[in-house]
């Protein structure tokens, strides 16, 4: 109800009715359909990081109304006066457009947005490109198998997901994007961790919700959560992404041989955020498979994913069926800050079997000019 007027959406047509009062009790409601711009898809960034898509629909009712919808929501929001632009304001929403762009207010969340001037044009950006997968839940992929492909004639996509291939169709519609008839082959996986991320990523596109390219990176969301991150291959760099390299050694002093079924695990970890869990931009893992330390390793990492701003460092640990042996107990920062892109990593015998990986040591303001060689993992609880 607005200005004693009344606006019904019925879902069995999809659109907005306005409803005027008449005199008279036996007069009844005059129904008009409203005009309606839209639905217009704007692809948003959040101002504090992240993005989302958001649709409008414009009706021309009076005042004007317009629909905003986010995460399967709608936000309804009639216009106001405003110094420059077209500025709507609701319950929980505000959409204020000027000049082509938009800024949306979502439940106190800012977003910056610019429209798709049409959704076959984003969806042409897809095509005719290789994407590898790059990035899975915010977790650096380090195989460079896994990939899909779309094809704009018959709306079909492939892809590898390591040790499988896997085919189906899609429907694009804007930023949205569904994946369905997904059938993929059923060879086995020798490499659990291949089979793990395999699994995970052909089961999550049936949840994906929508899509973004920007700057040759492919993002699928499940609703406003980035899933999976792609990156396109660039004709004439060999089909692989132009990643940077973090590379070192693992060794310990002890006079201790490595059995046959030793791993190494080596992390790139972003430590800037105090009191919070690190958050892994790369890894590796090593089955030395008879050799003996040192080991070395190579971090493969996409440039994109790293602040100068912020801290990282190179964490390590060898396991063997599956317990901890051995832990890196020095923090050794690396890339930003004057920190080096290639490090020794000394690892010791865990005091403690249970301890977890991100249990160990994170660098301090010791780990940044002062001593840290005190800096161990204690074995209390």
């Amino acid at each position: 109800m607005k200005d004693g007027h009344l606006f019904l959406s019925l879902m069995a047509d999809g659109g907005i009715y306005e409803f005027e009062p008449v005199a008279g009790p036996s007069a009844g409601l005059q129904k008009s359909p409203v005009a309606s711009k839209g639905p217009i898809h704007y692809v948003c960034a959040e101002t504090g990081g992240g993005s989302s898509p958001i649709t409008a629909t414009f009706y021309q009712t009076e005042p004007s109304l317009v629909l905003v919808e986010r995460e399967s929501q709608t936000r309804p929001a009639f216009r106001v006066p405003a110094a420059s632009g077209d500025k709507y304001q609701g319950t929980d929403v505000m959409f204020w457009e000027s000049k082509g762009e938009a800024l949306v207010t979502w439940s106190g969340i800012e977003f910056k947005c610019k429209p798709f001037s049409n959704g076959n044009v984003s969806a042409a950006s897809l095509f005719d490109k290789k994407w590898q997968l790059i990035d899975m839940n915010g977790v650096a992929v380090q195989t460079g198998k896994p990939y899909l492909e779309f094809d704009g004639q018959t709306n079909r996509f492939s892809g590898d997901g390591g040790c499988n291939t896997i085919a189906g169709a899609f429907k694009i519609d804007g930023p949205h994007i569904q994946f369905s008839q997904g059938i993929s082959t059923q060879r086995a996986c020798i490499d659990h961790d291949v089979e793990k991320l395999e699994t995970d990523f052909f089961r999550g596109l049936n949840e994906v919700t929508s899509f973004q390219v920007q700057r040759e990176r492919l993002q699928l969301y499940k609703g406003n959560q980035l899933f999976l991150t792609f990156g396109a291959e660039e004709a004439g760099a060999g089909g692989s992404r132009q990643d940077a390299l973090v590379t070192g050694t693992v060794y310990y002093r002890q006079r201790i041989a490595l059995t046959p079924n030793a791993v190494i695990e080596v992390k790139l970890l972003d430590v800037s955020r105090a009191g919070a869990a690190a958050v892994t931009i790369a890894e590796q893992t090593i089955k030395p498979a008879g050799r003996q330390v040192p080991i070395a390793f190579e971090i493969r990492y996409d440039p994109s994913r790293i602040d100068v701003r912020n801290s990282y460092v190179i964490q390590a640990r060898i396991l063997e069926g599956g317990q901890l042996r051995f832990i890196n107990t020095q923090a050794h920062p690396v890339i930003t800050q004057g920190h080096p892109k290639a490090v020794d990593v000394m690892v010791e015998q865990a005091v403690n079997e249970n301890v977890s990986f991100n249990q160990a040591t994170r660098p301090t303001a010791a780990a940044y000019g002062r001593d840290t060689s005190s800096t161990r993992i204690s074995s209390r609880p």
